[in-house]
């Protein structure tokens, strides 16, 4: 067992081997991974998942590789290949007071500015703009709001899974898309 879920981050799946050694692409991720990674979990989830340790990881043609000192060729990667991987939490640093993980939004409930609760908080996505929350209510009934502190106080803190907004919920009243 890995450790609890909430101290791990997604960061994408095994993807396409490279070269001969075990190394691979991380597929759905195009960022460069945080530097000072020491380990890595591949599996369904970081508590059922196979702990590895990060023996090097880069960036080619703009795709980040990741390689496992425990994995010691393409073949043995391919098995792999599909799984997800996550890091741990504390190996991405975040300025707490300006700066948020998608993951610390994630399963949030989200409250109006009248203490109504409009859902919970079920994806986040950007198109460029801003970040775009998708809020789901006890209907099935979905959301996108934009994640901006303009309709969200910033101040929230991930661990607390409450999200409060500045305005009333009458505001995004005709952009809930029904079931």
């Amino acid at each position: 067992m890995a450790g609890k879920d909430d101290r791990w981050l997604l960061i994408g799946a095994v993807g396409k081997p490279h070269g001969l050694r075990g190394a691979f692409f991380v597929s759905g991720r195009s960022e460069p991974l945080p530097k000072g990674c020491k380990q890595a979990v591949v599996g369904d989830s970081p508590s059922t998942g196979a702990v590895h340790r990060v023996a090097a990881d880069s960036l080619l043609q703009d795709r980040p590789v990741m390689a496992f000192a425990d994995v010691p060729d393409r073949t043995a990667i391919e098995l792999l290949r599909g799984m997800k991987v996550w890091i741990p939490r504390d190996s991405v640093p975040v300025d707490e007071s300006a700066e948020y993980l998608w993951s610390d939004v994630l399963g949030s409930e989200v409250f109006d500015a009248a203490g109504v609760c409009l859902g919970r908080v079920v994806d986040m996505t950007n198109y460029g703009a801003s970040d775009i929350a998708v809020i789901e209510d006890s209907q099935g009934a979905r959301l996108d709001m934009a994640f901006v502190d303009v309709y969200v106080d910033m101040s929230f803190r991930g661990a607390d899974k409450r999200i409060n907004l500045l305005v009333e919920s009458s505001v995004f009243a005709e952009f809930w898309v029904k079931p």
